[in-house]
């Protein structure tokens, strides 16, 4: 059962502002309906379908001391939950389940009717989901050196994450706890030349050098690659983007020259 769940930093759910109309039972959502029963105030989604579409409905609470502190309450909720000009994916966040679906906010609907009654409003709220998959909520990392270096590597990350393994032949462990392939993404730190991730046989080469000093960010999702920020079209036509499959896996990496590391995160990934 979900006890919160939490988009763009707004909380709702239980010890919130916006206490479940009816806690919401979601064990298998989907990113395409197939059936769409009642459970308990909430909407189930059932099935192994993926595909388009498929929205996760929420129902809240807003109660406040006054009219004027539940209409405040009101517009922080819908403007979490509000569709963005920008294309962009984020993360819903459902405590209780320590999953996360990928998609973006669709809207979110007031009932000011309750406020007749008492300072209390109803609110619903959809997301829409885009990825059939879902994720854990504690992103996992593994580092990897091509040679032996002092010192550690900075990246920009912020989100806290288990480091479960580091290697400094090239090759290291990595582990898929989920049911579905896992898209990840690897922070490269210079020097390094000609950089390759290999994974199950399939080789992603960056044709290119990264200076000491610079990072280079590869996106197995967006399948691009940033360095210090700014584009570049550096992998080669002959690379093979790659998902780390469920279970255990060895990522290797390699490259022509340098002394450089990688760090790749992930989520584990189910269906």
């Amino acid at each position: 059962m979900t006890s919160s769940a939490t988009l763009r930093d707004v909380t709702v759910g239980e010890g919130t502002d916006y206490p479940f109309m009816s806690p919401p039972g979601l064990p298998g959502v989907r990113a395409r309906q197939s059936t769409v029963p009642r459970l308990s105030g909430g909407i189930s989604f059932t099935g192994a379908d993926v595909g388009d579409g498929g929205t996760l409905p929420l129902e809240v609470f807003v109660d406040g001391a006054t009219s004027a502190a539940v209409m405040s309450l009101i517009d922080e909720v819908v403007a979490a939950w509000s569709p963005s000009d920008i294309v962009e994916e984020l993360e819903l966040v459902l405590a209780g389940q320590t999953r996360v679906y990928r998609g973006r906010p669709a809207g979110a609907v007031p009932d000011l009717q309750w406020l007749l009654e008492g300072h209390l409003a109803a609110v619903k709220l959809d997301f829409t989901v885009s990825d059939y998959r879902w994720y854990s909520a504690t992103p996992k990392s593994v580092q990897v050196t091509v040679a032996s270096m002092s010192g550690g590597m900075d990246t920009p990350m912020v989100t806290p994450m288990v480091t479960t393994g580091s290697g400094s032949t090239g090759d290291v462990p990595v582990t898929n706890n989920g049911t579905a392939p896992a898209p990840w993404t690897a922070f490269l730190a210079g020097p390094l030349t000609t950089p390759r991730l290999i994974l199950g046989g399939k080789v992603l080469t960056v044709g290119g050098t990264i200076a000491a000093g610079s990072t280079a960010v590869l996106d197995s999702r967006e399948g691009s690659l940033l360095v210090n920020g700014a584009p570049q079209p550096w992998v080669t036509v002959d690379s093979e983007w790659w998902d780390i499959p469920p279970g255990q896996s060895t990522l290797s990496f390699r490259a022509a020259a340098g002394t450089g590391s990688v760090l790749v995160s992930w989520q584990d990934a189910s269906y």
